[in-house]
Order: structure tokens, then sequence, then C-alpha cells
């Protein structure tokens, strides 16, 4: 199995994408960023993702398609979860945000 430096996990929306990256040595350690849901913002997540990274995301249909094509395209690692697999995980929780979400996936 790889070891990964990095995990990327993205909340995708419509027209954002939430996106945590951590740093696997050191849990607390991590950056939070929101970027368009374009081919743009894609690449700038794909610019500052530097080492062995995994990209975590949930299966949104249409939404994650562009996201797909592009880590693809760039023969990069990517993990796309079934969306009741991620809510099962978290158990039962209080309040809710794409910062949080990001983090959880």
């Amino acid at each position: 199995m790889d070891k990964y430096e990095f995990i990327v996990g993205i909340d995708v929306s419509k027209l954002t994408l939430d996106v945590v990256i951590l740093n696997t040595s050191y849990l607390k350690d991590y950056e939070y960023l929101k970027v368009e849901n374009s081919e743009k913002g894609i690449n700038s997540i794909v610019k500052k993702a530097k080492g062995k990274v995994l990209f975590c995301f949930e299966h949104t249909g249409n939404y994650s398609v562009p996201l797909c094509c592009i880590l693809e395209e760039k023969k990069m690692d990517y993990w796309m979860a079934v969306a009741l697999d991620i809510k099962r995980s978290k158990g039962l929780q209080r309040g809710k945000s794409d910062k949080a979400d990001a983090k959880d996936i």
C-alpha cells in the first residue's frame, strides 16, 4: 500500500469545492481553502498538493465529474466515496459546515 504524505478531502458542490489538505505525519496540521468547481479551481488544488497525495471526495453525480476527469488526466490517486458511507461513518452530528465535511472526508 502506498504511503501518502498528504490527504486532500474535498466537499463537492455545484459551484465550489471546500478543500482540506491534511498532513499525514501530523494530523493536526491542515490547510483549508475554497475554490470554484471549475478547471481553474481544480488545477489550483493540484498545484498546492506536493508529494505523494491522495484526493478523497464523495460521488456527487455531475458535480464531481470535472474533478475526476482532471485527476485522471494528471494521473493523480483519488478515491471517490459513496455519500451514504461517509454519512454513516460520522454517526450522529450536530451542526454542519462544508469545511467540517471536507475534513471528515
